[in-house]
């Protein structure tokens, strides 16, 4: 299992985006480990940040039965005090169960007597004593290992055994290294996901609006949008370019974060959009500091979902046959920090944030450079 561990945590290291073709692709190969090569009679990958029965619940994402409707409830048994699942106590106490009886019995025996053999949990008093009466698998080992990624958790990995299986050292290092893994390629399916919905909802509510498109008068405004997590030295280096005098006697420039009004977020930004010549979106997020599979500390940084909805509003806008809107200008981190973008965002346009070896931000070639592009594009 070393090698498979290793090699799924490069995967995880070295994808930036993962498209439901991939998260598939993904999931056919994990299945193929762990149910042929592990051994494994089930296995399943589960998601929070839902409800069930009006409670805040898992739901799972991936299944080895191939079903996907399975969820369980977070809240407790009323009469027992009690989580009523191994995976729901998991992922609300945050730490990782490796369930067997005592004496190696199946799990789901009336008589079994189950322990905890990797938190000992055993002895909490909101520890599940037996599993839910519907288990019917033959499993006498059963791992529930919550899926955390930059500190959050979101999720629960389940994987089950007919045999009864010893946590060793090496296997709870293997197990955490595949779980480590797991955690990234699912959260970052998970943020493509809520990308490219964002992307759709933006290009179907500019589609109703669009037979007013023609009625616009000349633009007169530069729209600028950026996340609130950002880099303020590059966001200074912005500001500073579009103040020049040839920007301010011909444009009045927006900036998203700094509108107030009331009102409905997604029309104002597709009527602030339509009314503008140009659309700048800093769309990556100030650098953060992670680890590699070595252990040893790295920067990324992650494209802003908000920013990059509002960018898919002004490449709608640059496709339409009237050109009212004249470029889209996205502002991004370079690929070795922030990976690959997940949709065609005007590449001929593209402004990459100027940065040295050691990732000290170069003011003055970005300045140089967003404004050439500028220039270029309002001409």
């Amino acid at each position: 299992m070393a090698a498979f561990g290793e090699e799924l945590n490069r995967l995880a290291l070295v994808v930036s985006v993962v498209n439901e073709e991939n998260w598939v692709s993904i999931c056919s190969d994990l299945n193929t480990y762990f149910s042929e090569k592990v051994g494994a009679c089930y296995w399943e990958i589960c998601i929070g940040n839902i409800r069930v029965d009006n409670a805040p619940g898992l739901k799972a994402i991936y299944t080895s039965e191939k079903v996907e409707e399975y969820t369980y409830s977070l809240s407790l048994d009323n009469e027992k005090k009690t989580y009523k699942d191994f995976r729901s106590y998991a992922y609300a106490k945050g730490k990782p169960l490796w369930i067997v009886d005592k004496d190696g019995k199946k799990l789901k025996d009336n008589d079994a007597t189950l322990e905890d053999k990797w938190s000992g949990s055993e002895t909490d008093k909101e520890f599940p004593k037996q599993f839910p009466n519907d288990y019917d698998r033959s499993a006498r080992t059963a791992l529930f290992n919550p899926l955390n990624f930059q500190g959050n958790n979101f999720g629960i990995f389940v994987l089950e055994h007919e045999d009864l299986k010893l946590l060793t050292p090496e296997v709870k290092e293997e197990i955490k290294l595949v779980n480590g893994a797991l955690s990234r390629i699912v959260r970052i399916w998970q943020t493509t996901k809520e990308q490219i919905e964002a992307v759709t909802e933006a290009r179907k509510n500019f589609s109703k609006i669009v037979n007013d498109i023609r009625s616009i008068a000349e633009p007169k405004i530069i729209f600028v949008a950026s996340p609130k997590k950002r880099d303020e030295d590059v966001w200074d280096a912005i500001d500073s370019v579009l103040k020049k005098k040839k920007y301010k006697v011909r444009f009045t420039v927006i900036k998203w974060d700094e509108k107030t009004q009331p009102g409905n977020i997604v029309n104002q930004i597709i009527g602030d959009a339509m009314e503008s010549a140009i659309g700048i979106c800093l769309i990556s997020e100030k650098m953060v500091e992670t680890k590699s599979s070595q252990g040893k500390k790295v920067m990324i940084a992650h494209d802003n979902t908000n920013v990059v909805f509002e960018a898919g509003v002004f490449q709608a806008l640059v496709d339409n046959p009237d050109r009212l809107c004249k470029a889209l200008v996205p502002i991004r981190e370079d690929e070795s920090l922030a990976g690959q973008p997940f949709f065609d965002i005007s590449q001929d346009r593209i402004c990459v944030i100027n940065r040295d070896e050691k990732h000290k931000f170069l003011s003055d070639d970005f300045k140089e450079k967003f404004e050439k592009i500028i220039d270029d594009a309002l001409k």
